[in-house]
């Protein structure tokens, strides 16, 4: 990782999706090859599901804004685990305050995981989004997500996972799960700090307003207004962190040879 983002600033430092010369365009190369990288990951349906952001962080506050923000309404109801981080409880406080909605409560079981048998009780007909951590970064203990993902569809809510502490044992199978939307951080599957990953249904994200206006996710512009394009270039305004997701392809490449089942034997013995 070290080495691919050194040899990316002292050899190759472009940008991408812009510039016409030749290293240019072959960088642009790698930087799409990295967004298939984490598709295969999380065994998504196509790169075009993954969306680089700067961390689990950015991630969660996109969806909350850019998906829950225009879609919730006063009395609407999402419902968040007690055992979450920070990131995926604030930007859910952030956009209930914003639109009127309100925050439920997961509670834990006698075995300090969110208590999924209860959603059944707490899901209601107002009930919208369902965010939940894939594991805790406290106990390292990880609720049942498929059995959890099942109730929230039964009522048509929205499953937001964070991904930052589980990708790096056991990555989640985005298709398999029928996950909605996932995030994790490319440092916590040791690439570099400043880069991050939203996995998102395509539906969902072509149903997503702009998180930011500039560069690249404009397909026309004038000054009577603008088109975007397609997810997920539309979320991805400005420069991008290039050198981050070249680290993060090199530090994927890595994993690829290492035993990820082994090494979750290891931390759990």
């Amino acid at each position: 990782m070290v080495e691919a983002t050194q040899q990316f600033y002292s050899l190759s430092a472009g940008n991408v999706h812009r510039s016409q010369f030749a290293e240019a365009q072959r960088l642009t190369a790698r930087y799409e090859a990295a967004r298939e990288k984490v598709a295969q990951l999380l065994n998504a349906p196509d790169d075009k599901t993954i969306v680089w952001t700067r961390g689990t962080t950015e991630s969660i506050n996109m969806v909350a804004q850019c998906y829950g923000g225009p879609r919730l309404q006063p009395g609407d109801e999402i419902i968040v685990s007690v055992a979450e981080h920070h990131a995926n409880l604030v930007p859910w406080l952030m956009v209930a305050q914003q639109t009127g909605a309100k925050v439920v409560k997961l509670p834990l079981n006698a075995q300090r995981l969110p208590d999924v048998d209860l959603l059944p009780e707490l899901i209601t007909p107002r009930s919208r989004i369902l965010a939940l951590g894939q594991m805790s970064n406290v106990t390292g203990g990880c609720p049942d997500l498929a059995r959890a993902i099942t109730f929230a569809h039964s009522a048509g809510m929205v499953v937001m996972v964070d991904g930052a502490q589980g990708a790096v044992h056991f990555p989640a199978d985005v298709q398999q799960l029928d996950i909605d939307f996932y995030a994790f951080s490319g440092h916590k599957l040791y690439g570099p700090t400043g880069i991050g990953v939203l996995y998102g249904k395509s539906e969902l994200l072509e149903a997503m307003s702009p998180w930011l206006g500039g560069g690249k996710m404009v397909h026309e512009v004038s000054f009577d207004g603008f088109t975007t394009q397609s997810a997920p270039w539309k979320l991805e305004a400005g420069t991008p962190n290039v050198a981050g997701v070249i680290g993060l392809s090199a530090a994927l490449e890595w994993l690829a040879d290492y035993d990820i089942n082994q090494a979750e034997s290891w931390s759990r013995s």
